[in-house]
C-alpha cells in the first residue's frame, strides 16, 4: 500500500499544484461528462420501449414521442461530448504550458555546470516529449475516469433494475483482469522512461549533426554520422514498438472479459426468454446496457497503462523542476551599494571533484590553488598562461558561475556569497570568444543586456563598439534579423555586437574572455578599438591568447597549473625571463616578427 501511495505521489502533486488552476474548466467538463453518461444510460433504458414498439406496435401509443426522445438524447450526447472534450483539452494544454514554464524557469535558475552537463537535445526532449505525456494524464485520462466511470454507473443502474442477479454475476468477472492489467502498468512505466531517454539521446544526436554539418561534410563523414544516427533511431523505434505491444496487450484481456459477460447474458437471458420468465424487451434493454458498457470498460482497463506512461513523464518533469541550484543568493544578502570595482581573490582554490566543473578543457583536478590577487578599481589585469592553467575558471568565479572550493572572492570587500546573485551580476559585463546572439533583430540583441534601453541608447552603444556603420549599411539596419547564433553576420560583426551589449549595460566590472582570439587581423583591430573604449573607467579582467593585445594592461597575472606563477607589467615580466617571457618569445618566433601577433 505504501509503495502504491508513493507511486501516485506525482499525481497528487500535479493535482495540488496545477489542476486546481483549471478548476472551472474541470468542473464544467465534469457536468458535461455526467450528462453524456446519463444519455448513454438513457439509450439502454429506452431499448425496452423501442423493442416493445417494434414487436407489439398495437400496444404502444407514444412511439412518435419515443422516437423524438431518442433523437434528443443523441443530440444532447453529441453536444455534451464536444463540450467536455474541448474543456479537458484546454485544461490539459494549460497544465502542460505551466509545467514547461516552470521547467524553463528552474533550468535557467540552475547552476551553469548542471545545465551544461545535460546535452541540449536531451533537455529539449524533457521539455517537449515528457511534458506532452502529462497532457494525456490531464485530458485523456480525466476523460476516461470521468466519462467512463459515470457511464458505467448509469449503465449498471439500468442493469440492476432490469436484472440484479445477472448484474452481480457479470461483476464477478471483474477481478480476473485486475492483476494482469496492474502488472502491465508497472512494466509500462519503466518502458516509458526508457523510451523517453532514447528520444532524448536521439535529439542529442540530431542537434549535434545539424550544428556540425559543415564539419561533417569537410571530413566526408556523412555515411558515418548517418549510420550512428540510424542506430539511435532504431533503438527509439524498438522501444516504441515494445511499448505498443504492451499497450496492445490490454485489448485482448478486456475483450475476454467483455465476451465472457456477453456470453453469460445471452446464455442466462436466452434461457429465461425461452421459459417465458423474461420478455424480449427486458432482455434487449439489459443486453444493450452490457454492450454499451463494453467500450468504457475496455478504456478503463487501459487507464493504468496510460497512468503509468504519464507518471513516468511526470517524474522526469519534476526532476527538472525540483533540481535546485547550489549557487544562490544569501538568505539575508548584504546590500551592494555603489560599486567601486575592487576584486580580491583570497586563497582561492577550485577542485573539479568538489564542485561544478570549470571551463578550462583538459585542466587537472585542481583547477586553481591558492590564488592571491587584488584588482584595484578601474584597473585592467590580464590573465595569461598555458592552456588549462585555470584562467577561464578564475574569471568564472567573479559572476559566481561557480563558487571556489577554498578561499574567498570579494567585491569591494564583500564576500560574493553574501550578496544577492542578481544584484552582483547586474554590475558585471562579459564579452567572450563564444558570442551568443538570438535569432532576433540587431537592436533586440544589443538591448538584451538592458531591455528598457531607447533606440538612441542602442545606437550610441553600437557606435561606441564600432558597429553602427556596418549596421546602418544593412538593408533593414537595426531591424535586421541576425539568424540562429548570428549566422548572418561575420565573426567580427558578432563580436562588436557583443561589445555593444556590454557598452549598453555599462557595468563597473568587465570580463573579457578571449574576446578577439578567433578574429582576423582587420576584424581584431576594429574590435580592439571597441574594447579600449569599453575598458575605460572599468575594472577589467581580460584573458588573451595573443599577448600583444594585453601589453598595455596595468598588470599581467601569469597562471600555471592553477597557481599564480608571476605578475607585473609587461616590461617587468619580460625582464624577469620567467614563464611570461618564454610565452612571449614562443609567439614572437612563431610569427617571425617583433610581436606575437605578426605585427611590426
Amino acid at each position: 500500500m505504501a509503495t502504491r501511495s508513493a507511486s501516485l505521489a506525482p499525481l497528487r502533486r500535479l493535482a495540488r499544484q496545477e489542476l486546481h488552476k483549471t478548476a472551472p474548466l474541470l468542473a464544467g467538463a465534469l457536468v458535461l461528462m455526467v450528462l453524456t453518461s446519463a444519455t448513454t444510460g438513457a439509450i439502454a433504458w429506452l431499448l425496452k420501449p423501442i423493442v416493445e414498439g417494434v414487436l407489439a406496435p398495437d400496444r404502444v401509443t407514444n412511439l412518435g414521442l419515443i422516437a423524438a426522445v431518442v433523437g434528443a438524447v443523441f443530440v444532447a450526447r453529441g453536444v455534451a461530448t464536444y463540450g467536455y472534450t474541448v474543456l479537458l483539452q484546454d485544461s490539459g494544454r494549460r497544465v502542460v504550458a505551466s509545467l514547461q514554464k516552470r521547467m524553463m524557469a528552474a533550468t535557467l535558475a540552475n547552476d551553469l555546470a548542471k545545465v551544461q552537463a545535460v546535452p541540449s537535445g536531451r533537455l529539449a526532449a524533457r521539455f517537449i516529449a515528457d511534458a506532452e505525456t502529462v497532457f494525456g494524464l490531464a485530458s485523456n485520462l480525466l476523460i476516461n475516469l470521468g466519462r467512463d466511470l459515470t457511464t458505467l454507473a448509469f449503465l449498471l443502474t439500468v442493469m440492476l433494475i432490469r436484472d440484479p442477479a445477472m448484474t452481480l454475476l457479470a461483476l464477478l468477472m471483474g477481478p480476473i483482469v485486475v492483476l494482469p492489467i496492474a502488472r502491465l502498468g508497472r512494466i509500462m512505466r519503466t518502458s516509458t522512461r526508457a523510451r523517453q531517454a532514447a528520444i532524448g539521446a536521439l535529439n542529442d544526436r540530431l542537434v549535434q549533426a545539424l550544428q556540425g554539418v559543415r564539419h561533417i561534410k569537410v571530413n566526408t563523414a556523412e555515411d558515418r554520422v548517418a549510420a550512428a544516427t540510424a542506430e539511435q533511431i532504431d533503438r527509439a523505434a524498438a522501444l516504441r514498438l515494445r511499448q505498443g505491444r504492451l499497450e496492445g496487450a490490454t485489448v485482448p484481456i478486456m475483450e475476454v472479459l467483455s465476451g465472457g459477460v456477453i456470453a453469460l447474458v445471452v446464455l442466462w437471458g436466452g434461457q429465461q426468454l425461452l421459459d417465458g420468465s423474461r420478455s424480449a424487451a427486458d432482455l434487449a434493454s439489459f443486453l444493450g446496457a452490457v454492450l454499451l458498457a463494453a467500450d468504457p470498460l475496455r478504456r478503463l482497463g487501459r487507464i493504468n497503462v496510460t497512468l503509468q506512461q504519464a507518471l513516468a513523464g511526470l517524474d522526469r518533469v519534476h526532476e527538472v523542476i525540483d533540481d535546485r541550484p547550489a549557487i544562490r543568493s544569501a538568505a539575508a544578502p548584504r546590500p551592494l551599494g555603489p560599486v567601486r570595482g575592487e576584486i580580491r581573490f583570497e586563497g582561492v582554490g577550485f577542485h573539479y571533484g568538489d564542485g561544478p566543473g570549470g571551463s578550462d578543457a583538459g585542466a587537472p583536478a585542481a583547477a586553481l590553488d591558492g590564488i592571491e590577487l587584488t584588482v584595484a578599481p578601474g584597473e585592467t589585469v590580464a590573465l595569461v598562461g598555458p592552456s588549462g592553467a585555470g584562467k577561464s575558471t578564475l574569471i568564472a568565479l567573479v559572476p559566481r558561475f561557480y563558487d571556489p572550493t577554498e578561499g574567498t572572492v570579494r567585491l569591494d570587500g564583500t564576500d560574493l556569497r553574501d550578496l544577492d546573485l542578481a544584484d552582483l551580476r547586474r554590475h558585471i559585463a562579459l564579452v567572450s570568444q563564444d558570442v551568443t546572439l538570438f535569432d532576433q533583430s540587431i537592436a533586440a540583441n544589443i538591448a538584451f543586456s538592458r531591455p528598457q534601453a531607447s533606440p538612441a541608447e542602442i545606437a550610441a552603444a553600437a557606435a561606441a563598439a564600432g558597429a553602427h556603420d556596418f549596421i546602418t549599411a544593412l538593408p533593414r539596419g537595426y531591424d535586421t534579423l541576425v539568424g540562429e547564433r548570428g549566422v548572418r553576420l561575420s565573426g567580427g560583426q558578432r563580436q562588436r555586437l557583443s561589445i555593444a551589449q556590454a557598452m549598453l549595460k555599462d557595468a563597473p566590472v568587465l570580463l573579457l574572455d578571449e574576446a578577439t582570439s578567433a578574429l582576423d587581423t582587420d576584424s581584431e583591430r576594429l574590435v580592439q578599438a571597441g574594447l579600449e573604449r569599453l575598458r575605460a573607467g572599468r575594472t577589467t579582467l581580460v584573458i588573451a591568447h595573443r599577448l600583444s593585445t594585453i601589453v598595455g594592461a596595468d598588470r599581467i597575472a601569469v597562471l600555471d597549473r592553477g597557481r599564480l606563477a608571476e605578475h607585473g607589467t609587461h616590461a617587468e615580466l619580460h625582464a624577469q625571463g620567467g614563464l611570461y617571457a618564454r610565452l612571449w618569445t614562443l609567439q614572437t618566433q612563431a610569427h617571425g616578427t617583433g610581436s606575437p601577433d605578426g605585427r611590426r
